[in-house]
């Protein structure tokens, strides 16, 4: 997940920790190297999801790209995977 300006900041404030420590924890530098984005867990998945079934443990602070899921985001076969984007 991309993190656009301030989200760092936001995050790191409801995770309880200073900002510098937060982004060396939970982050790295985007490929384009244009900016950072949260690190991945094992299989992938955002390293703020756990539990079964998945949960965010950053609900309140989460970044516009999760918050913009599934309406904002435009790929083939979304709707197969994410019933909520099928405006039917």
């Amino acid at each position: 997940m991309r993190l656009t300006h301030g989200e760092a900041e936001i995050i790191a404030s409801e995770l309880g920790m200073e900002v510098s420590s937060f982004t060396e924890q939970f982050t790295r530098l985007r490929e384009d190297r244009l900016g950072l984005v949260l690190t991945d867990q094992p299989d992938g998945s955002c390293i703020f999801l756990e539990g079964n079934p998945s949960a965010c443990r950053i609900q309140a602070a989460k970044p516009r790209q999760c918050r913009d899921f599934p309406m904002m985001w435009k790929y083939e076969d979304l709707e197969a995977i994410c019933p909520a984007a099928n405006p039917a």
